[in-house]
């Protein structure tokens, strides 16, 4: 008898009381299909349209603070939260123009035709990051040096 009720509590069936009334496991139902776990599809559809609405929110979002950049392109524009527009493409490469604030000499990329070059733009105040990036610059200029002496 003790190996009967064991198998029938091991595959959920029913667990008999000592004084012979069964009862039913918590995950266990007389209904059919009302076992139901976690995840049904009310709660797929929810989660599903939660994140389609989040998703064009930002789309919204983006679009309208690209629209800024473009309609204030050339001018400060004082909208946005800290009064500054971020979204686009990144203009890196092409042409461009320095000047040395110690001597006010102007430079520019054609400067540099013909020439090997190492441009590194740091952080005026940066004491986390800097000191090891300026490392690696410093390896690869020595390594540079070494290869042109060989």
């Amino acid at each position: 008898m003790f190996r009967t009720l064991t198998r029938r509590v091991a595959h959920g069936i029913a667990r008999a009381s000592p004084s012979g009334a069964s009862r039913s496991f918590a995950s266990s139902s007389s209904t059919p299909g009302a076992n139901k776990g976690p995840v049904g599809w009310v709660s797929l559809v929810l989660v599903s349209l939660t994140g389609v609405g989040c998703l064009y929110a930002y789309d919204v979002e983006r679009q309208r603070r690209l629209n800024a950049v473009a309609a204030h392109k050339g001018g400060a524009y004082a909208g946005g939260a800290g009064g500054v527009v971020a979204g686009g493409k990144a203009a890196v490469g092409g042409a461009f123009e320095l000047t040395n604030a110690a001597t006010g000499k102007r430079f520019t990329d054609r400067d540099l035709h013909g020439k090997f070059a190492l441009l590194y733009f740091g952080f005026t105040y940066c004491p986390d990051i800097c000191p090891d990036e300026l490392e690696k610059v410093a390896e690869v200029v020595d390594g540079v040096n070494a290869a042109r002496a060989k």
